[in-house]
């Protein structure tokens, strides 16, 4: 894994980090992932597959071309 970029690790509390380990980076980063994940998904916007691979889905797919936010959708 890249090292954490530099603006994350020296503004932690900006970024609501617990800390500026490697750890508490990568746990951020995750919980990020996550969250805009799930949102997605529950918004119609994408699925998810065996817990690691999103599929896009039509309304996902109709925000991106005309650079629409899900939460219009």
């Amino acid at each position: 894994m890249a090292p954490p970029s530099r603006p994350l690790s020296l503004w932690c509390s900006c970024y609501n980090l617990q800390g500026a380990s490697q750890r508490h980076i990568q746990d951020h980063l995750s919980e990020l992932v996550e969250n805009a994940s799930s949102d997605l998904e529950s918004s119609k916007c994408v699925s998810i597959n065996d817990d690691f691979y999103l599929s896009p889905l039509n309304l996902g797919l109709i925000a991106s071309y005309y650079y629409i936010s899900y939460t219009t959708i």
